[in-house]
Formats: C-alpha cells, structure tokens, sequence
C-alpha cells in the first residue's frame, strides 16, 4: 500500500476509530493499543477492501477482531498467572 494513502486513511480516521474502541474497552491505554494493532492489520488488509460498505465500516470490523483478540489475550494472561500461582503454592 501506498505510504501517503495510508498516512491520509490514520489521520482521517484514528480519532473516530478510538473512540469506537475505547466504548468498547473503557481503558484508553487499551484502546490505544488496540488502534495501533487495527492499524498494522489495515495495512495487511487494505487491498481485500472492495467497497461493498464505507471505510470506516470495514475499519471498525477490523478493530472488532482486534479487540477480540485482546480480550482472548486478557484472558489468556490471566488464566496463566492463576496457573502459575496454583503451582507455586503446591510446590
């Protein structure tokens, strides 16, 4: 993709795209991070774009999946630590 159409689709969309993230994840840490992930995959994802909807429209499932992703990777983390905890008070 093209660097400056790229720059052109961040700075038109990375406010509205945050906010739509962080409604979704409350932390605004989060939500950056998220965007930053929504952005690398838009890179990736950009060409399959055929516009049967707006942009913002495929940008946001895009950060849909992205926020799954960190929810599942949350949850992940977690379980691990429990995990570890359990271990080290049996051992």
């Amino acid at each position: 993709m093209d660097e400056e159409k790229f720059k052109k689709i961040y700075q038109k969309y990375q406010a509205r795209l945050l906010n739509f993230i962080l409604q979704k994840v409350g932390r605004r840490e989060d939500a950056e991070e998220i965007l930053q992930e929504t952005m690398i995959s838009v890179l990736d994802s950009l060409p399959l774009f055929r516009g049967n909807s707006s942009l913002y429209t495929f940008l946001c499932s895009i950060a849909k999946h992205e926020i799954a992703d960190f929810y599942r990777k949350k949850k992940i983390k977690s379980f691990l630590f429990l995990a570890v905890l359990f271990w080290e008070q049996n051992h």
